[in-house]
């Protein structure tokens, strides 16, 4: 059975939004980059849409440009609940 993501967000009828969605709480990258590329590897709508998100209930990861870095070691962004750090914050941004 072929994997779909969970949401799909066109602009001009071209994908730019993949979403995954997972209950796990308490993520972090390293789970989400294995995640990343498992997928990656068996879903064609992450490799053609412009981003792809993975959404936990506590924090999200953000890849721009999946198909041009399959192999990425980080996401490009990663957020917080809002309880903890500005949503949309790049990666290593210490916010006080």
């Amino acid at each position: 059975m072929k994997h779909s993501v969970d949401m799909e967000i066109f602009k001009d009828a071209r994908l730019s939004l993949a979403v995954e969605v997972k209950r796990k709480t308490g993520a972090d990258e390293r789970w989400a980059t294995a995640l990343y590329k498992n997928l990656i590897s068996m879903v064609n709508d992450i490799v053609n849409s412009k981003f792809f998100l993975i959404a936990v209930p506590d924090r999200f990861f953000l890849w721009k440009d999946p198909a041009l870095h399959v192999e990425r070691e980080h996401p490009d962004y990663t957020g917080l609940s809002l309880n903890s750090q500005p949503l949309g914050c790049p990666v290593g941004v210490v916010v006080p």
